[in-house]
């Protein structure tokens, strides 16, 4: 599916806005534009189908929860789906100044590096601190439903039992692949240690991939965090856990800076 450019003037048009020019951007889901108007830049996002704009929903209900929190992601403009401009549903936020960490990380000195984590650390600590009543997946910033990860299941009143489901559903990826003989070692030592987490765990929001594509900085300072597709309500350290992978690993003094 791709909009033409009548229909996606015709949105803008019902916003007042008046466009110079539209890119399309690429990327793995979905139909994503670019559009430059007389008031600032934004990103226009439209699903292939009702179901698909489950995200899209999502998100116009998370972006403004998080902005309420101080966490900087981009001001929701329109989220619709009722198919009255145009035959998909379609999202619109503002854009993000700056550029990705992973094309600047490496332009900053060794103490803008260590401050830039401590203050990352702090945006983190932000939403982590947003708390709901259960585990799971929440769509509208206020009740947590089932989770995909965790076989369509949930909610959860404890991180153990969603975090069983969880190991099930992606164990069973490795069913009839090269990887199914670890499917019963792997079980077997989860079942074993189950005690490790057989403890009161507060729910918390989590963004849950924090890669460096997914961070925006302007002036070495944080602008941005974007993504929150994925976001669900979970244990705080399974995002601890994935962001130290993919920042700062290999880098005691990093890692230190961001955990303080």
């Amino acid at each position: 599916m791709v909009a033409n450019d009548d229909e996606i003037r015709t949105i803008f048009k019902s916003l007042d806005l008046n466009i110079n020019n539209i890119s399309k951007v690429k990327t793995l889901a979905n139909f994503l534009v670019k559009v430059e108007t007389d008031k600032g830049n934004y990103f226009l996002k439209i699903y292939d189908s009702k179901i698909e704009a489950k995200t899209g929903y999502k998100l116009a209900h998370l972006y403004p929860l998080l902005l309420e929190n101080n966490i900087p992601v981009p001001k929701v403009v329109k989220y619709d789906d009722s198919l009255e401009l145009v035959k998909h549903p379609y999202l619109i936020i503002t854009e993000i100044e700056g550029q990705m960490l992973c094309d600047v990380i490496e332009t900053m000195s060794r103490k803008e590096k260590v401050s830039f984590y401590y203050e990352f650390g702090k945006i983190i600590a932000n939403f982590h601190s947003i708390t709901f009543d259960k585990f799971g997946e929440t769509f509208d910033g206020k009740t947590v439903q089932n989770f995909t990860e965790a076989n369509n299941k949930g909610p959860f009143d404890n991180w153990k039992d969603m975090h069983k489901e969880i190991i099930e559903f992606r164990l069973n990826i490795f069913r009839n692949s090269s990887f199914e003989d670890l499917i019963e070692p792997i079980s077997s030592w989860f079942e074993k240690n189950s005690d490790l987490i057989d403890y009161h765990i507060t729910p918390r929001l989590l963004h849950i991939d924090l890669n460096q594509k997914n961070v925006f900085v302007n002036n070495n300072k944080i602008s941005g965090i974007i993504d929150f597709d994925g976001a669900f309500v979970g244990h705080n350290e399974e995002e601890l856990m994935r962001t130290e992978g993919a920042n700062f690993s290999n880098d005691e003094e990093l890692k230190q800076s961001f955990f303080e």
